[in-house]
């Protein structure tokens, strides 16, 4: 199992994003496809505009969009473009412990 942060996730996860960028719309489509399948509860996923969070970018050292950041669990990770290979995503995900919605035991009431 993967840690959990102080909020209860065991995964954060921020998506740069330009507001008239192709790619960007592209990685949004791609990222909401992907938590789809996947249990959100543990799931930190924000979207963050460059231009209205300059400051936030520069903190995350960001100079491209879009850009996926893993802030936690650590090491800080980035993945560059509009995540049309979900594969790297879903790696991510299955390292911090986060299980497909699919895979998790069905609870039947009596």
């Amino acid at each position: 199992m993967g840690d959990i942060d102080k909020g209860g996730r065991r995964i954060e996860l921020v998506l740069y994003t330009s507001p008239s960028g192709f790619l960007s719309a592209k990685a949004v489509r791609n990222m909401e496809r992907v938590l789809a399948e996947y249990e959100r509860t543990w799931v930190l996923f924000t979207i963050c505009d460059v231009t209205r969070h300059p400051r936030d970018a520069e903190a995350d050292s960001i100079t491209f969009t879009p850009t996926l950041l893993r802030r936690y669990p650590g090491p800080r990770a980035w993945i560059l473009g509009d995540l049309e290979d979900i594969s790297v995503v879903t790696r991510m995900l299955r390292a911090a412990g986060i299980e497909r919605a699919s895979e998790l035991p069905s609870i039947v009431s009596a």
